[in-house]
């Protein structure tokens, strides 16, 4: 019988007292041989040093944990209620696999947007309508999302994952995503094939095989005068274990709170045809 390839000899859990930022974990031996790998680098938050989040985010759909750990995390939260506010509002869509409301409750969101809200989806699990899994996505072309196979099938050319320069990215690093500090946060679910966004802000490509497998993570669409963040992301996964996923949440509600203090604005005269052209006319 073969040996295993890895043998614990030590298991502990050791405060850490470092400014955020990379960390080095070493190992050695005293005697018997020297320790294989020898060290690891990783990487600590200091709490202190998360943004913070002063505009007051409207709750749309259900999901108690995420609503506690915005209050536990002083975050003022509200529920999303009918009715036309006067001014914009910062809205965040709780991820519900399943989908999450029905043909009205998304028009009255979308109505929001238009007049110049900012909605932010943590999650493509609420898209889900009769069988489409994107087709309450405010889209007209809504494309497709998949799991990357790559991960279940081991490719000897994998994707390569990006982050650009963007506000959602504040203090944290870009570029070709670094695996140490985002192994918790890259998904398995990306999305391609929709309208152009606005921004593109995290993705995902390959070119080694053709120019065929990319896909997106993370975009900013304009949406009448408001705008919405499609995000997909393992933030609402890994919230409240890995301190990425609340940066990134953090800074995803700030950058949609930019004109929070800017009035409403009137409905344009024709989104009764962009709610056709959608799919969420009545």
């Amino acid at each position: 019988m073969e040996p295993p390839y890895a043998i614990p000899v030590f298991s502990e859990e050791l405060p850490i007292d470092a400014p955020s930022g990379k960390c080095r974990f070493v190992a050695r031996l005293l005697k018997g041989g020297p320790a294989t790998g020898e060290s690891v680098e990783f990487y600590v938050t200091d709490p202190d040093d998360m943004p913070a989040v002063s505009a007051e985010v409207t709750l749309w759909g259900e999901d108690k944990e995420l609503a506690d750990w915005l209050a536990g995390h002083g975050i003022k939260t509200r529920p999303f209620a009918s009715g036309k506010p006067a001014r914009r509002e910062v809205i965040l869509v709780a991820a519900q696999p399943g989908g999450t409301g029905d043909a009205k409750a998304w028009r009255e969101l979308a109505e929001r947007m238009a007049a110049g809200s900012s909605v932010v989806f943590l999650s493509l699990d609420v898209f889900q309508k009769e069988g489409n899994p994107l087709g309450w996505l405010p889209l007209a072309n809504k494309g497709s999302m998949g799991i990357v196979s790559e991960y279940f099938f081991p490719q000897v050319y994998v994707r390569d994952e990006w982050a650009k320069r963007h506000p959602i990215f504040n203090g944290l690093p870009t570029g070709v995503m670094d695996y140490v500090f985002y192994r918790e946060i890259i998904p398995d679910c990306r999305y391609s094939g929709q309208d152009t966004p606005d921004e593109a802000v995290a993705g995902a490509f390959r070119t080694s095989a053709g120019y065929n497998c990319a896909e997106l993570m993370l975009t900013v669409y304009q949406f009448g005068s408001g705008k919405f963040v499609l995000n997909s992301l393992r933030v609402r996964q890994a919230l409240g274990q890995d301190p990425t996923a609340e940066y990134l949440l953090r800074n995803m509600l700030n950058y949609a709170a930019l004109d929070i203090n800017k009035p409403a604005v009137a409905l344009p005269n024709d989104f009764e045809e962009q709610l056709k052209t959608i799919g969420y006319a009545e």
